[in-house]
């Protein structure tokens, strides 16, 4: 049998092998009950909106406010870098490679200050709602732990609340 006529011959047995562990082996899944996606195969209808439920608007949650109240460096140091984090905004300022130089020799600061002056800072945020990505970019968030000097590994959360939950006009 020539090359041509066993690889064909592969290809047909490794075929039939696919099709017989389907028919063996995969169970099918089991059937759901109709959902929003299949409106044809719904059975209970929806009772309309009373014009007072649309009427009124949704009472505002509240949470508790968690602000910083000035603006700290928190610096994560050790002999290979230097990572400094903001609480304003809660990005990181400045990540220095302490074994690598640039091309004035001092050590290699990954943070390009200019672009980062135009593009936004490295965890920045990046919202579709622009007004709500500028006030969560420059508000003051609290650092755990605060303070300069710490040693990795270490973990900083930073978290931030002004007090209201705002509904998505996407959804929930």
């Amino acid at each position: 049998m020539d090359q041509e006529k066993r690889v064909l011959a592969a290809f047909a047995l490794s075929f039939l092998m696919l099709l017989l562990w389907r028919m063996f082996f995969v169970k099918e899944p089991p059937r759901t009950l109709p959902s929003k996606s299949n409106p044809a195969a719904q059975t209970q209808t929806v009772p309309e909106k009373t014009p007072a439920a649309v009427a009124s608007p949704p009472l505002p949650l509240t949470m508790p406010v968690i602000e910083g109240s000035k603006p700290e460096d928190i610096v994560v140091e050790n002999d290979l870098y230097k990572i400094t984090f903001s609480t304003r905004g809660a990005v990181v300022e400045s990540w220095i490679l302490k074994k690598y130089t640039d091309a004035k020799q001092a050590p290699l600061d990954l943070i390009d200050q200019e672009a980062c002056g135009k593009l936004g800072f490295p965890m920045g945020l990046d919202l579709p709602d622009t007004e709500l990505a500028n006030k969560l970019n420059s508000a003051l968030y609290v650092a755990t732990p605060s303070g300069g000097g710490l040693k990795p590994p270490v973990k900083i959360e930073f978290p931030y609340s002004d007090g209201t939950v705002v509904k998505s006009p996407m959804g929930p």
